[in-house]
């Protein structure tokens, strides 16, 4: 196969219209006369296209600029023009294209939000602890699918994990803010400790949600009254689900968390003595919780025991299927209480008060709600005001009341 044929003159339509018609079966590159470098050429295949040849550092370049008619011949001569500008400034036009089409390629395959899921789920989420125990409890697993989900939709799940940014990050925050701000910081968390796995994988070379303000959350303290209990007992006892119902009354009785409740099971419950050993799998401080429960909580678990004959859960049916009973339930529950602003995790709240207000001392407060730090204890230290007090004016009387003054 021989080479194109060369030849020299000056580049015009008129030129490029004849080497379409007349020179498709033939290859000629011509080059122009009147601006050095510039050329036009037909290919074997019969492809009209322009180029330019420069020098770069003693090295004869040539580089294509684009095919006809896409490309016109005024055009080409300009882009020609800027082409060997850049080269005699220092940059090879070559280089830079045959870079900016690897950085293309890279970013094509480059791994995306659903790929980031992926690792963070595999690699945290659901990774087990040294110990072979799992890193999250099942609750904790299903608050991170929930995340997800929203962060997917609100980002997307093509995006690429390089093109995600701060700005990206921000508005996405703060277009979940709207409809919760304890909600959106957590998926924040969420998001930025995935990135943190990213960036030790190599995938990017700095976390873009370092540096997110998260919203201010008030912590929040609702306990119930004794009249407050009053009606919600009554709720319970007209509530139509009666599984739903005696899980929410038990939730008061023991303080547990509901992921706590809806995993229950019935070979760590020990009926005769009345005590419920939870696993470390189920509980958020990752160790085994041994709790000795009430005469009145031993007598809902042998309702729910007739309710549910199941040899394993606690609750009827399924974790996710309860679930969804369960929130129906108490819903309408605190609606019949008029106790719309108590979230289920208040009963916990409202177990401990209650066993402050009755005299207990915070290190068996902490022991029946299964916390492992004291200092986690010490919210509910304001509850024992009225102990205090109490003790402070044994002490006043002992003394011989006021002084004279």
């Amino acid at each position: 196969m021989t080479g194109p044929a060369f030849g020299q003159r000056k580049i015009d339509n008129a030129l490029v219209v004849h080497m379409t018609k007349h020179h498709r079966d033939s290859q000629i590159l011509i080059r122009d006369t009147e601006q050095n470098g510039f050329f036009v050429r037909v290919s074997a295949r019969g492809q009209v296209s322009f180029g330019v040849a420069y020098s770069f550092d003693g090295r004869e370049r040539r580089m294509s600029l684009g095919t006809y008619p896409e490309l016109s011949v005024l055009a080409a001569r300009k882009l020609a023009m800027t082409r060997k500008a850049q080269a005699q400034l220092g940059t090879d036009p070559l280089k830079q294209r045959q870079e900016a089409r690897q950085t293309a390629l890279a970013l094509k395959h480059a791994p995306t939000l659903a790929d980031l899921h992926d690792l963070y789920m595999t690699q945290h989420v659901t990774a087990s602890r040294p110990n072979g125990e799992p890193n999250r409890t099942r609750a904790g697993v299903a608050n991170e699918r929930r995340y997800w989900k929203q962060i997917l939709d609100g980002l997307g799940v093509k995006l690429k994990v390089s093109e995600l940014n701060t700005a990206k990050i921000a508005r996405l925050h703060r277009d979940l803010s709207a409809n919760g701000p304890a909600n959106a910081n957590r998926i924040y968390a969420s998001l930025r400790c995935a990135l943190s796995l990213a960036l030790k994988a190599g995938w990017i070379g700095q976390n873009a949600a370092v540096g997110i303000k998260p919203n201010h959350e008030e912590a929040r303290e609702r306990y119930l009254t004794e009249e407050e209990i009053a009606r919600l007992r009554q709720a319970v006892d007209e509530h139509e689900d009666r599984a739903s119902a005696l899980l929410v009354w038990f939730a008061l009785l023991t303080g547990a968390r509901r992921g706590e409740i809806l995993q229950a099971r019935w070979p760590d419950i020990d009926l005769k003595t009345g005590v419920w050993v939870k696993p470390r799998a189920t509980t958020k401080q990752r160790r085994m919780h041994r709790l000795p429960l009430s005469s009145d909580a031993v007598a809902v678990l042998r309702e729910l025991r007739t309710l549910n004959p199941s040899i394993d859960l606690v609750s009827p049916g399924n974790p996710e299927t309860t679930l969804t009973r369960l929130r129906r339930a108490w819903r309408a529950i605190r609606r019949r209480a008029r106790l719309e602003d108590v979230r289920f995790h208040d009963l916990r709240h409202a177990h401990a008060s209650i066993l402050i207000s009755r005299g207990c001392s915070l290190a068996v407060v902490g022991a029946a709600l299964g916390h492992t730090q004291a200092q986690t204890t010490m919210r509910y230290a304001h509850l024992m005001d009225d102990t205090l007090r109490e003790a402070a004016n044994l002490v006043a009387t002992v003394a011989g009341g006021r002084l004279n003054i």
